[in-house]
Formats: C-alpha cells, structure tokens, sequence
C-alpha cells in the first residue's frame, strides 16, 4: 500500500511536525508494510527531523516560494479607475465610484 501525506507546509513549523509525527507513527502501527510519502514545501530539512526509514519526501509542485508565496496580481489604475494601459476597467467591474 502506498500512502502520500499532502499539505505539509514544513517542519520548521513545531505545530506541522506535532500533527505529521504520530500520523506517521499511526499509520506505521497500523500498515506494516505501507510505503509512506510526505510532499512538503521543504522535504531536506523533514526528512532530518523526523528521520523515519520507512518514509520518503516529495517536493511539493505547487509551493511557489517564500513567507507567504507569491505577490499577488495588482492592476494599477489612474484617478478615474481606468487600468493604467489605457484599457477600460469597468468591463470588469473594477470601475471606483466616486
């Protein structure tokens, strides 16, 4: 049985490794003879604190870096809530009353 442990934002953060630890434990106790998987944002450094021989460590595909991931998309818009393009931006409802 293969069993993949996903939405591990990293040991770093006590309470992840608190949660991720017996879950591991468990399901060991449990399945003997399962292959466990952690996709992680940081699967070096997991792998070293919870040094488990019956686990494996992905990198998580979809983490895109940093504290809090990356910036978000911001449109910049003149004084009269037009995108700064030129473009209208109450086709899309971003028109500012006034």
């Amino acid at each position: 049985m293969k069993i993949v442990i996903t939405g591990v934002t990293g040991f770093r953060n006590r309470g992840v490794e608190a949660l991720v630890r017996p879950t591991v434990e468990q399901l060991k106790s449990r399945y003997a003879n399962a292959s466990i998987q952690i996709v992680s944002r940081s699967p070096g450094y997991d792998e070293q604190r919870l040094n488990n021989p019956h686990t494996s460590y992905l990198q998580d595909a979809f983490y895109q870096g940093g504290a809090l991931g990356p910036a978000p998309l911001v449109e910049k818009h003149d004084e009269d809530g037009d995108q700064a393009d030129g473009s209208e931006a109450r086709n899309r409802g971003l028109r500012r009353s006034r």
